[in-house]
């Protein structure tokens, strides 16, 4: 029998970065995966900034970009009768969110690329041991989890005992199905065929740089992606009959209606089925093993929110997994998974199915296709949405003052408790440029200002206490900052200390100074050890 801290059950983009941050922070994981390998085809394209925080973390945002397909092709959204034929509307991006909102601005990567540079970030963890090719097929005590694990190639099956779960295990998700927990789904309302091919698409890209066109004219309807930098590699998407096989001569002809052109040489490399859905999960822990992902939200794909979702998911668990084992944490803790994330998810759902109706109520004739452009900006400029959620559980503490709300569209910076700890880019006494959301890796970090007090040893404890860094900020401090005011940005004054908890969100705010030991007092009743 094979013994670890957690198992992962799922190599998505979920698992493997929950598994990477576990590993991390010291806890001993194995993860599983039925399919053989990584993901072949591209799948999820657009990754948010805050997924690439997370992705900084733990040392592969550099990595996930190099894969990426250069802005240059993915500055805007396009709506075209087909390839070849006629705009007749186009979103264009704005900048990326200036370096005052983040260090990281999203991206537009292929997941199969990306899931690649997260494998090797997991194998790398000498705490994590990935295994691809490997099924659960049972499931013994959800509260003292045991688990039967047969390797597909060999046919062998070991009992795998673990102290938690955590199934990233994707859209039908077998653990959800075997614990038998139940959802709240509208059901299927749409199939899709997902066609990755190669073709050299390249001449017809001039001054249309979309990453996504939406073909729209009789015959030609569909949605190109462009998945490589050299413009040859591609995606194309379109409603399908779900009953009807597709033999591969229907799919070229599929993709040579979108494009345009009926004698495109096109190679098919790669075919998806799947459904529209939409469902949050009623529970998201049965006993020790607890929902991430997709198995436990699943969402139609207008906003990017799913892949984007399941990460912050991942970031949000792991810490606290690891809190339990590793910091001495009461298990209460574990309860704020749901508290905090199940909102967001179902916030995101709402979003994108308004996203998906917008699309199709849209009309694209000369006389309303402007409007139906600018009835998508609330699917497509999301950072708001994307940056401005503001956790409300036991492992926030309120300061009591009020929250302006970001909305879709524009995201409204805070350091209250709860949000995500801001950006604000830092220079150390190395003279090393680095951002406050560098500084909460793998612990707590207080950030405090030059007239708080701190302890002689700021270093995290290495005794299984919770790991509580400080950093002193100010022009005498630890770290300067650069260009603006790091008061202003997290509403304190020079006296003022706020606690960013591992996951890079504030878990609490002084106005006036804490003493040390009143911080180490306030995570110790986060975590779920003293009484609030």
């Amino acid at each position: 029998m094979t013994t670890v801290d957690v198992l992962v059950i799922g190599g998505g983009p979920v698992g493997l970065t929950a598994a990477a941050l576990l590993g991390d922070l010291g806890v001993e994981t194995l993860l599983v995966d039925r399919k053989p390998t990584t993901s072949s085809h591209p799948r999820a394209f657009g990754v948010h900034p805050r997924t690439m925080e997370v992705w900084r973390r733990l040392g592969v945002a550099d990595d996930v970009r190099s894969v990426a397909v250069p802005p240059e092709h993915t500055a805007g959204i396009g709506w075209m009768t087909s390839l070849t034929g006629m705009e007749v509307g186009r979103l264009m991006f704005p900048p990326p969110p200036s370096v005052e909102v983040s260090p990281e601005p999203g991206c537009f990567c292929a997941q199969h690329r990306y899931e690649a540079v997260l494998h090797e970030a997991a194998q790398a963890r000498a705490a994590v041991s990935v295994r691809f090719g490997c099924e659960v097929t049972a499931i013994q005590r959800p509260d003292a989890p045991r688990l039967t694990v047969v390797d597909s190639s060999t046919g062998v099956s070991e009992v795998v005992s673990a102290r938690y779960v955590v199934a990233a295990d994707g859209l039908a998700s077998p653990v959800r199905q075997r614990l038998g927990v139940r959802e709240r789904a509208t059901g299927r309302f749409g199939h899709s065929v997902n066609v990755y091919f190669r073709a050299d698409l390249a001449p017809l890209r001039k001054e249309r740089p979309f990453a996504l066109t939406w073909t729209v004219g009789p015959g030609a309807e569909g949605t190109f992606a462009v998945v490589a930098a050299d413009l040859h590699e591609w995606t194309f998407n379109f409603e399908a009959d779900p009953d009807h096989v597709y033999s591969e001569a229907e799919l070229i002809a599929a993709v040579q209606r979108g494009v345009g052109d009926p004698g495109l040489a096109v190679e098919i490399l790669d075919v998806l089925r799947w459904d529209y859905e939409q469902a949050v999960t009623d529970s998201w822990c049965v006993g020790r093993t607890f929902f991430c992902g997709d198995s436990a939200h699943r969402f139609p794909p207008h906003g990017g929110f799913g892949m984007n979702s399941g990460v912050q998911d991942a970031e949000n668990l792991a810490w606290k997994l690891a809190a339990v084992l590793r910091w001495g944490a009461g298990e209460s803790l574990l309860d704020t998974y749901e508290t905090e994330r199940k909102p967001v998810a179902t916030y995101n759902s709402a979003r994108a199915l308004a996203n998906t109706q917008a699309l199709a109520s849209a009309k694209w004739d000369a006389e309303h296709a402007q409007a139906s452009v600018d009835a998508q900006v609330e699917h497509f400029f999301t950072l708001g949405q994307q940056m401005g959620t503001v956790y409300r559980s036991a492992a926030v503490i309120d300061d009591g003052q009020p929250v302006e709300q970001s909305t879709v569209t524009t995201y409204v910076e805070s350091a209250c408790p709860g949000a995500r700890a801001p950006h604000v880019e830092l220079r150390g006494a190395d003279g090393r440029s680095i951002s406050t959301i560098d500084l909460c890796r793998g612990r707590f970090v207080a950030l405090v200002g030059a007239g708080a007090p701190i302890p002689d040893e700021r270093r995290p404890a290495s005794d299984g206490r919770p790991p509580i860094a400080w950093a002193a900020i100010g022009p005498t401090g630890d770290y300067r900052p650069i260009g603006r005011s790091w008061h202003d940005v997290y509403g304190v004054g020079d006296a003022g200390t706020v606690l960013v908890r591992p996951d890079g969100h504030v878990a609490a705010r002084f106005a006036e100074p804490p003493s040390p030991a009143t911080v180490a007092e306030v995570v110790q009743r986060l975590l779920g050890r003293l009484a609030g």
